[in-house]
């Protein structure tokens, strides 16, 4: 073949130009598809989402740690506890001239639990609607008072009728069977009815409360075996 024969340039002219236009159209192809779909930039992180950490969902989030209930879990004296509900009542104590403790209740029926005593020793309660029954002293005999003498205690049915008496001169005698057991270490006793609770003269709502175990049985009221205590009921 000689190169240079005018037949082989003009075939060779036509293989270029056939090359040149599918060069074009790849050209066009691309051009139109980047105009019809052009490609979305990458969206970049948010400051609080880049700082703040992986997120919580509502179960994973950490739960505000519970206001305490009460001040103490028990009395500091007897160690009584108040039960409404399956909740014990919220207790504060107030340590002024007359150690008291503040017992926030709600009208309904509650059991005061306390250390089980032995079966002939008395958990003696006297009720009022006023402080005047906070009266007892370290080493007063126990013949001497008021309200603990012997002979003043109210003796309820053989298993407790769950009446609290408000008198001031007696007190609610509780021994034996009237102590239901609620554990090897504890006793309690069920109070359903307050009796006239807010029909006494002077009455506030609020129960006042002086408890006394003669625990070394010696007839003497001694620091530890009493304690003032004040229900403190919605007005």
């Amino acid at each position: 073949m000689r190169f240079g024969n005018l037949q082989w340039w003009n075939s060779l002219a036509g293989v270029m130009t056939a090359i040149a236009t599918l060069f074009g159209l790849v050209a066009l192809v691309v051009t139109v598809a980047a105009w019809r779909w052009p490609q979305q930039p990458e969206a970049a992180p948010s400051p609080a989402a880049s700082s703040a950490g992986p997120s919580l969902s509502p179960s994973d989030s950490p739960s505000p740690s519970p206001t305490p209930p009460s001040e103490v879990a028990r009395t500091p004296r007897l160690g009584l506890e108040f039960w409404q509900g399956q909740q014990l009542s919220p207790m504060r104590v107030d340590r002024g001239t007359v150690e008291t403790v503040y017992v926030t209740m709600r009208d309904e029926p509650f059991f005061l639990r306390f250390p089980r005593p032995p079966k002939d020793l008395a958990v003696q309660i006297c009720a009022f609607t006023d402080p005047t029954i906070f009266n007892l002293r370290d080493g007063l005999a126990v013949a001497d008072t008021e309200q603990f003498a012997p002979g003043m205690g109210m003796a309820d049915s053989d298993y407790s009728s769950g009446r609290l008496n408000l008198v001031d001169v007696r007190n609610n005698y509780f021994v034996d069977t009237r102590i239901q057991p609620y554990s090897t270490d504890l006793g309690q006793i069920y109070i359903s009815t307050i009796a006239a609770r807010r029909e006494a003269p002077g009455a506030t709502g609020d129960v006042y409360l002086t408890v006394f175990v003669d625990r070394d049985r010696d007839k003497v009221v001694d620091f530890g075996e009493y304690e003032y205590l004040v229900l403190d009921y919605p007005s």
